[in-house]
């Protein structure tokens, strides 16, 4: 007897670690002086590869949302500066 697959869409939430190089990030227009978030084509770009990652390993993937504000900052790595 032939088993039933039963396919839904799914709603994740999710938070990762992303790095950004300096050229990448910008004066926060929400933070004070020396508060800095990834530009928006940063942003886009990191997206883009979230989504090429996830559609590689599940397939169908019909929208991500991605932000980060200058308080979602973990640190600075400035080795070989």
């Amino acid at each position: 007897m032939p088993t039933k697959h039963y396919t839904y869409q799914l709603h994740v939430s999710l938070k990762m670690q992303f790095t950004f190089d300096g050229s990448e990030v910008e004066q926060s227009d929400d933070g004070g002086d020396g508060d800095i978030s990834p530009t928006d084509a940063a942003l886009e770009t990191a997206r883009r590869e979230i989504e090429e990652c996830l559609v590689e390993e599940f397939g169908g993937v019909d929208e991500i949302e991605v932000s980060a504000d200058f308080d979602d900052l973990l640190g600075v790595d400035d080795k070989g500066a």
